[in-house]
């Protein structure tokens, strides 16, 4: 049984995902303490972390620094704007408006693995999520540690690199899977074979 750790204090946030995520037989932990948060982590050793991006709360910054810097295990952060919760580190932003079909993608993907994607895209830039061609599978991930992870658990036929051309190489050497791209350019509705280059 996969473990999903909730951190948060709004019950019914936490009641809507830990819901979401039950569905699929994961088991769920949820607090708005981090000292119990960092005890049971240590016992239970979770999957996944989601942590809901209240931006305009400085505690928000300084938890997700926390959990980044103790903790090896993939980040969900759920939001209404990508850019404005970005923090380097996390590695997968779930809209609030995408969180009935995302949330329990991503979390599934760590918990049991055995997903299959077209591409998966290690997004190295402040971009928000895109539909590269309706035909393919999709998902971003905005962590190297989280994407190789991914890459263990889970099939993809193409992983896509968006970052600057000079950090390109040795993100392709880190990440050690053969079928990897770089991404020049992300168009909103390009087709997938003219983004990658």
């Amino acid at each position: 049984m996969g473990k999903v750790f909730i951190i948060d204090d709004k019950n019914d946030r936490v009641e809507q995902y830990s819901n979401l995520l039950k569905k699929q037989g994961i088991d769920v932990f949820a607090t708005n303490n981090v000292y119990k948060m960092t005890k049971y982590s240590k016992e239970l050793q979770p999957d996944l972390y989601v942590v809901d991006a209240d931006v305009r709360d400085p505690d928000y910054r300084m938890l997700i620094e926390y959990l980044i810097k103790n903790f090896k295990t993939p980040l969900t952060v759920v939001c209404n704007n990508i850019q404005e919760a970005w923090h380097e580190g996390v590695s997968h932003y779930v809209l609030k408006s995408m969180v009935s079909k995302k949330l329990g993608e991503v979390a599934g993907a760590y918990c049991y693995g055995g997903k299959s994607y077209d591409f998966l895209l290690l997004n190295q830039k402040k971009n928000a999520d895109f539909a590269v061609y309706k035909k393919k599978s999709l998902l971003n991930v905005y962590n190297i540690k989280a994407a190789k992870l991914f890459l263990q658990k889970n099939r993809v036929a193409a992983l896509g690199v968006v970052c600057s051309p000079e950090k390109y190489p040795k993100l392709k050497d880190k990440l050690g899977f053969a079928e990897t791209f770089y991404v020049e350019k992300i168009t909103k509705n390009g087709d997938l074979k003219a983004i990658l280059k």
